[in-house]
């Protein structure tokens, strides 16, 4: 069978997206307890009571499997295992990782040192520590500058490997989370607010005259390009936000980014040898990278530099795009961890699709954010390939009675369940649609029929892969629809509040259905009319050409 994407019951937004996803559970079928349904081993949850009482514990677990959840996310941090120089001991989750083991459920373990270094060595090695622009020190993460990273995360990394080996729990991970960051993402330290750069320790400091001399050689050419006197390498520093607006900032930034890129390229390959030792045997979990945010743009980054500052984005430097190349190269998973950001899932699996990169997809949402019929429609409606919810809000006081998010995390999955297995497919209404160049929204399983946003700013309705209706828009005077970086040469198909089914190039319509103010629901079936425009009394006002 082939998931066909799309949506249903009227969300706020609507996506599209292909996913082979029959490849990636083929890729993951020999890691699956075979007594249990598949879709279970792609629903996950991250537990927000790891450290209770193992009968509290067993609890939730069942309640887990009722709701149809076979993946269970835990952290294995260096500080909870090592809480003092060479003394290592049991963590707190221990009964969670046992007794998910005993009930069959598979992790997804987010195991490393990078991301939860432990007091004592802070302490011991405050220059690891990460700085912000205001001089705030970070207590959970260590400087991606550090220039004993590398050795300290191969050491560490190690005994924590060699610690879940000796606990027989490395052979029960289906995905190995590779950290790059706070919580395994790689991002800079986000428990402070508001939001600043963090790379602003001496490490740091020191670096960027080095990475700076080997682009521009001699002083002289830097401060031609910069604007600036500084007589020696030495004497350069990172300047402040808004202090240096320009060709600076714009190296300053793309200095961030590179920092990143090389810290990451090296952990997965270090991760990749960890595997391989502690896996000679084959069946290894699947690497997964965790994609965070909202992507940075070059023109976001055009404006920073121009700014000489930039807003969140810039400073967590969220590189999805090199992020989901990597995976692709990799052969990782990924799993991104906005949710729900219809926009921003959207954009990723159109990149997935476009340029040809093969990576099933985790959704995960934003701790203790979105409903979950939401949530699981977004995963359905771009073929992601499983969904993992993350919060604390699925329990009351007691950690073990279910709430009623719980109560609705079931009945989603349910949906969700029956969605993948083919059922109820068909059908599809909407009471906003979005639909970026490139994407599409399908209305049948087996993928017959299909409705697709073209770079030619043509909205182009399809059946068994011939066009048999289009909107005819008018050509553009300059060009095709761009790149979706910039959203003034963006098209977009968009079924709007007010009724009306419109193209657009950034804010220019280009093509309308002409049902402003009468529309309420945009309908995509799999049999004549196919697509048709419905008023709030359910009589159709406009439909598409039918299909022959």
């Amino acid at each position: 069978m082939l998931l066909i994407v799309g949506y249903s019951f009227g969300s706020k937004y609507l996506k599209r997206g292909i996913r082979h996803w029959w490849l990636s559970l083929a890729l993951a079928l020999p890691l699956l307890a075979a007594a249990r349904d598949a879709s279970e081993f792609r629903l996950g949850v991250g537990d927000a009571f790891a450290n209770d009482p193992a009968v509290e514990i067993q609890k939730r677990l069942d309640l887990y499997k009722q709701a149809g959840i076979g993946i269970i996310r835990v952290d294995v941090e260096w500080r909870s295992v090592e809480r003092a120089d060479g003394a290592w001991q049991d963590p707190g989750n221990l009964a969670l990782l046992e007794l998910a083991k005993q009930n069959g459920f598979r992790l997804k373990a987010n195991v490393g040192s990078l991301q939860g270094p432990p007091a004592w060595f802070l302490n011991r090695f405050p220059d690891a520590r990460m700085t912000n622009q205001d001089g705030v020190t970070s207590p959970d993460d260590i400087s991606y500058w550090y220039p004993g990273l590398h050795a300290l995360l191969e050491s560490k990394d190690d005994h924590l490997f060699a610690y879940l080996a000796g606990k027989g729990l490395l052979a029960d991970m289906s995905y190995l989370v590779v950290p790059f960051g706070p919580g395994g993402e790689p991002l800079y330290p986000t428990q402070f607010s508001p939001m600043r750069f963090w790379f602003y320790d001496m490490h740091a400091q020191a670096d960027f005259p080095l990475q700076m001399r080997a682009k521009y050689g001699a002083i002289q050419n830097a401060n031609a390009a910069w604007g600036t006197h500084y007589r020696t390498w030495p004497e350069v520093r990172i300047p402040q936000p808004e202090m240096q607006p320009g060709a600076m900032w714009s190296d300053v930034l793309q200095w961030y980014r590179d920092a990143k890129r090389h810290f990451i390229l090296w952990q997965l390959r270090h991760y990749q040898a960890l595997v391989k030792k502690y896996y000679p045997s084959g069946l290894a979990p699947r690497l997964l990278i965790l994609v965070p945010g909202n992507h940075v743009t070059p023109l976001s980054l055009e404006r920073a530099a121009r700014s000489g500052d930039g807003d969140n984005g810039q400073m967590m430097m969220a590189d999805s795009e090199y992020l989901l190349e990597l995976a692709h190269q990799f052969g990782t998973y990924a799993q991104y961890t906005g949710s729900p950001n219809p926009a921003e899932v959207e954009y990723l699996e159109s990149y997935l699709r476009l340029h040809h990169l093969e990576v099933p997809l985790w959704g995960e949402n934003a701790g203790n954010q979105g409903e979950p019929l939401q949530l699981d429609q977004e995963v359905f409606a771009n073929g992601l390939f499983g969904q993992e919810y993350i919060g604390s809000n699925l329990f009351l006081s007691d950690h073990t009675t279910p709430s009623q998010q719980f109560l609705s995390l079931e009945r989603a999955h349910a949906w969700l369940t029956g969605m993948w297995a083919g059922k109820n497919a068909g059908s599809l209404a909407f009471d906003t649609l979005l639909l970026v160049q490139g994407a599409c929204v399908y209305a049948d399983v087996a993928r017959r029929v299909s409705l697709c946003m073209r770079s030619d700013a043509n909205l182009v309705l399809s059946k068994d892969g011939l066009p048999a209706w289009t909107s005819n828009t008018m050509p553009l005077q300059d060009g095709e629809c761009t790149a979706t970086e910039d959203p003034e040469y963006q098209c977009n198909a968009v079924f709007q509040g007010d009724g009306n089914l419109v193209i657009s190039r950034g804010r220019r319509p280009l093509w309308g259905s002409g049902t402003e103010q009468r529309g309420r629901h945009l309908i995509f079936i799999d049999r004549p009319p196919y697509l048709e425009i419905r008023d709030a009394a359910d009589a159709i006002i406009w439909t598409a050409s039918s299909l022959h």
